[in-house]
C-alpha cells in the first residue's frame, strides 16, 4: 500500500528525533494503537531496533502501567457495579 511505504519513512527517522528513547518507543505505540487500517505494521521493526535498551523498555512499562491504572479507576468511578445487585 503506497500510503504505508510513506510512513515508514517516519518511523525510520524516529531514532533520530528531538524525543528521548522512551517517548519514542511510546510514541510508536501509541500510533500503532491508533492505526485502525493497518498501514503502521511495519513499525514494529523500529520497536525491537538495539538501541532501545531495557531500562528504556522499563520506562515505557512504567508509563503504560500508569495509563492503565488510570483508566481503571476512572472507570470504576464512572460505572457503579453494584447496580445489578440491588435490581435483583
Amino acid at each position: 500500500m503506497a500510503i504505508a511505504s510513506c510512513l515508514e519513512v517516519v518511523f525510520t527517522t524516529l531514532p533520530r528525533s528531538p524525543l528521548s528513547p522512551s517517548e519514542q518507543l511510546l510514541w510508536a505505540i501509541d500510533r500503532v494503537l491508533e492505526d485502525d487500517y493497518s498501514l503502521l505494521d511495519s513499525a514494529g521493526e523500529i520497536l525491537s531496533e538495539p538501541g532501545y535498551t531495557q531500562a528504556h523498555w522499563r520506562e515505557v512499562t512504567d508509563t503504560l502501567e500508569t495509563r492503565l491504572r488510570t483508566l481503571a479507576n476512572r472507570a470504576s468511578t464512572t460505572f457503579p457495579t453494584d447496580v445489578g445487585a440491588k435490581n435483583f
